[in-house]
């Protein structure tokens, strides 16, 4: 990334950090974390590099292992008051 890259959506200075990014591959919902981004400092848009992203795709097909399962709690707006 550049030098003070700006975001597409807002124009927003972006920030390279390490994030938690979760996504659906296959009906599933899975987590990566400490996944290189750049973040957007007013919109909080993140991107992610291709090759960060083939990684990604790449670790899920092979079917690895994760390094932990999390367990996490789920609310149904259908049935809140």
């Amino acid at each position: 990334m550049k030098k003070k890259e700006k975001c597409a959506d807002c124009g927003g200075v972006l920030v390279l950090q390490k994030v938690t990014y979760d996504k659906k591959a296959d009906g599933k919902r899975v987590v990566f974390e400490n996944v290189p981004a750049a973040v957007c400092s007013s919109c909080d848009e993140v991107w992610i590099e291709g090759k960060v992203a083939e990684k990604m795709e790449k670790i899920f097909r092979k079917g690895e292992k994760p390094t932990r399962w999390l367990k996490v709690p789920l609310w149904s707006l259908s049935k809140a008051a």
